[in-house]
This record gives C-alpha cells, sequence and structure tokens, in this order.
C-alpha cells in the first residue's frame, strides 16, 4: 500500500493560467515519482476571507471521501489591488491504491489570494482552473453572497448557508434567487433532513398515512439562529400535503408573541385548521433543529427530540399504545453537513424548491414576535 504523501509545488506565477500549467505539470510528477493519477469527481471553487481560509481548509478535511477532487480556494483580501501573486498547489495523495493496479489518487488544491476590489473578475480567473466535464461546485462562506454571481456561469451547483442571514426572508429570498440560475445545496436544508425522514418513517404505514392530512399541530424547536431551518421544515410538509397559507394578517389583527420568541399560526388542510408554532431552543449548543411534535386528529402523537448520538423519539398511537425509541446515528452533526452538501451537489432533491416557496410563504405570514390570530387562514 501506499503511504499517506503529501506532494508539494510552489511557485509565483503570472496569472491563473500560470497556475493550470502548475497543476499539470505537478500531476505529471505525482505519476512519475507516485504512479498515481488525477481523481476527477468534483471541482470545488471557494472564496472565503483570508483569515478564515485555515478553517474553511479544516472543513474540508472532515468530509473524508466526499472530499472535491480539486479545490480553488480564493482567499479575499482587503485592500490588496494586485492581480497577481503567489499562488501554491499542491495534492493530497491517497494513503490506499485506488484500484488493482495499486495507485492512489491524486487531489489538487489550489490558493489564489484576491483583491476584494476584483470580485467582479473572479469568473475570469478561476475559469482556466477548472476541468472540462468534470461538475463544478461553489461556496462562499463568511462572504457576501455577491461573490457568488460571477461563479453561476461556471458552476453547476451552489453551496448556500441560509443560516449565516440575520433576517430568514431575505435568506429564503436569496436562496430562491440562486434557484433560478442554479443547482442550490443549502446546508440549512440539509440540517432538517434526518428529522424530515423520520417524520416520513412515522406516517409509512398504510393505516397511517390518512393521518397525515389529520394534523392538528405541528411545533418545531430549533437554534436561535436556524429559524430558517425549522421554515424550510414546516414548507416541506405545506408542499407535499397541500397546506393553504394565509398572506400576512396587518394592522391590529396581529398579537404580540409568548415573550419568548416563539411565533405560531394557522394554515388549512383539506377543510381543516391545524396550528403551526416555532419555538427557539435557547440551550441548543449547535445549528439546526431540536425537536419536532406533532399531532392528528386520530390520536397519532410524535415527539421527536435531539439526544446523545441520534435522535429520541416518543410516539403515541391508537389504542392508546406509547413508544420510545432512539434512532442512532440520525443526526450528522456539523460535521457531516459539508459532506453530504458536496454529495447533494451530485445530485437533484425535487422537494427543496417547493419547499422554499412555502417556507417563504409562512415567514412572509409572521415576523418574529408575531402570531395570528386562531381564525387566520
Amino acid at each position: 500500500m501506499l503511504a499517506a504523501t503529501r506532494a508539494h509545488l510552489r511557485r509565483s506565477v503570472a496569472g491563473p493560467a500560470d497556475a493550470a500549467e502548475a497543476l499539470r505539470e505537478l500531476g505529471r510528477r505525482a505519476f512519475q515519482e507516485l504512479g498515481v493519477v488525477p481523481a476527477r469527481a468534483l471541482t470545488l471553487v471557494v472564496a472565503a476571507p483570508a483569515e478564515r481560509v485555515g478553517e474553511v481548509l479544516a472543513r474540508l478535511r472532515e468530509t473524508g471521501r466526499n472530499h472535491p477532487s480539486r479545490v480553488v480556494l480564493l482567499a479575499v483580501l482587503e485592500g490588496e489591488q494586485s492581480d497577481d501573486g503567489e499562488i501554491a498547489a499542491f495534492a493530497e495523495v491517497a494513503g490506499a491504491p485506488g484500484d488493482e493496479t495499486g495507485r492512489g489518487m491524486l487531489r489538487e488544491r489550489v490558493l489564489l489570494p484576491v483583491a476584494a476590489a476584483a470580485r467582479g473578475r473572479i469568473g475570469s480567473l478561476v475559469a482556466p482552473l477548472l476541468v472540462e466535464d468534470v461538475p463544478t461546485v461553489a461556496w462562499a462562506p463568511d462572504l457576501d453572497d455577491a461573490w457568488l454571481d460571477p461563479l453561476r456561469g461556471l458552476c453547476g451547483a451552489i453551496l448556500f448557508d441560509a443560516r449565516d442571514r440575520e433576517r430568514p426572508a431575505a435568506a429564503l429570498e436569496r436562496a430562491q434567487r440562486l434557484a433560478m440560475a442554479a443547482h442550490v445545496v443549502d446546508l440549512e436544508w440539509l440540517r432538517s433532513e434526518p428529522w424530515r425522514l423520520r417524520v416520513a418513517e412515522l406516517f409509512d404505514p398504510p393505516p397511517l398515512r390518512r393521518e397525515l392530512w389529520r394534523m392538528t399541530s405541528v411545533e418545531v424547536r430549533h437554534a436561535p439562529e436556524s429559524r430558517t431551518a425549522a421554515l424550510l421544515f414546516c414548507g416541506w410538509l405545506a408542499s407535499r400535503l397541500g397546506w393553504e397559507v394565509a398572506p400576512r394578517t396587518s394592522g391590529g389583527e396581529a398579537a404580540r408573541g409568548d415573550g419568548g420568541g416563539a411565533t405560531r399560526r394557522r394554515a388549512r388542510v383539506v377543510g381543516s385548521e391545524l396550528a403551526v408554532s416555532l419555538r427557539p431552543d435557547r440551550e441548543m449548543p449547535v445549528p439546526g433543529l431540536a425537536g419536532v411534535s406533532i399531532a392528528t386528529e386520530g390520536g397519532v402523537a410524535m415527539r421527536l427530540d435531539r439526544g446523545p448520538g441520534g435522535l429520541v423519539l416518543e410516539r403515541t398511537l391508537p389504542g392508546p399504545k406509547r413508544l420510545r425509541s432512539v434512532v442512532l446515528g440520525a443526526s450528522r452533526g456539523e460535521r457531516g453537513i459539508l459532506a453530504e452538501a458536496l454529495r447533494q451537489a451530485l445530485l437533484r432533491d425535487p422537494s427543496y424548491r417547493p419547499a422554499l416557496g412555502e417556507a417563504l410563504r409562512l415567514e412572509g405570514a409572521v415576523s418574529d414576535g408575531e402570531s395570528l390570530p386562531g381564525g387566520a387562514v
């Protein structure tokens, strides 16, 4: 077996085209010296503040087998006006043979210092470093989404984290605009995935399916900064079950919330009303959802809560019959979210955009700290 090896190539270059030649040189040298060939699965273009580059690289190292085959990292420097500079390219060689020939795989990483004023030109900087016929994904953590605009024509998918936005409605609207031009993978949507799977499984048995349209209440508990994850979860239910969500009331019709940040509203499904509640959990230590509770007219009740190593499920079925179980490994945590996002960049989730549209309607109907009166639909 090959030992874990890292090959380096650092030199001063005249621009991205010269960096592309440096990558080709690195590929030839890696094959001659180590017997490895380049991986060609996905190219990730990342724009991040220069001081956060180390954190981005650490997150990428945690993606494991979903690590991109080529990473083009744009380190954004404030006040720098130089177009060219030192470009470092190096490859990490997998520790095990890639196939029966005994060759490992070459992963490439390019670091491009970029002046903040050059934002509009990053498309031309990146283009020579992309691999033809290999999917390209763009990501701009800790930067304004305007950094993604010059890359949309080059990328088939965009990684987006709605949790980074202070106003949920603005985040959802931006995701919707991005989705019109590219495939959007929303990390906040992925944070609710285990919860959506568990709810779908609970109502999958034929005797329970009709209860989906007989819900009387839905409560979603979430980290204070992850209101968008809760909205997307409810948007998923609304889009799948045909909820009718009323526009936001005006004037004195809206009442203040309960003082703890919770918001409540009503929706209509198949002629019946149901109460929808979003409640921030101030003790939640990580982003995402903290719990989900659902009740139906037929006596079905379920409560999902985040627990050590997974999700704790408590449910009541007609009878009455109470059950409690733990779904181990159901919550990936933040370390697994980016890896799943890179995998989803190669796929298409047809349920995201309908859920996004309904989440926008839900957020537009009630703002933070407000609730709608019981009869509003």
